[in-house]
């Protein structure tokens, strides 16, 4: 895929995002350690902290990737 189509796509992605994101404003709770601890928060927050942490971990995986590629073998 070229990159100006990679970068279209991608800049689409980012808007969907953003008009989903924008629609989700009504509250959720969200509940931990089987319903010991709860939070309540807009929807749109916790969309955005998931697609964050998702960009988050592709980069990461993305980076540890090319350390060991650039990374001479241990004899």
């Amino acid at each position: 895929m070229t990159a100006k189509i990679r970068r279209f796509v991608g800049w689409f992605l980012i808007a969907l995002l953003a008009f989903w994101i924008a629609m989700n404003f009504h509250s959720v709770q969200i509940y931990f350690f089987f319903r010991i601890v709860h939070i309540q928060l807009p929807a749109s927050l916790l969309i955005f902290l998931s697609a964050a942490l998702g960009a988050g971990s592709v980069y990461l995986l993305r980076f540890i990737r090319d350390y060991r590629k650039d990374k001479p073998p241990v004899p």
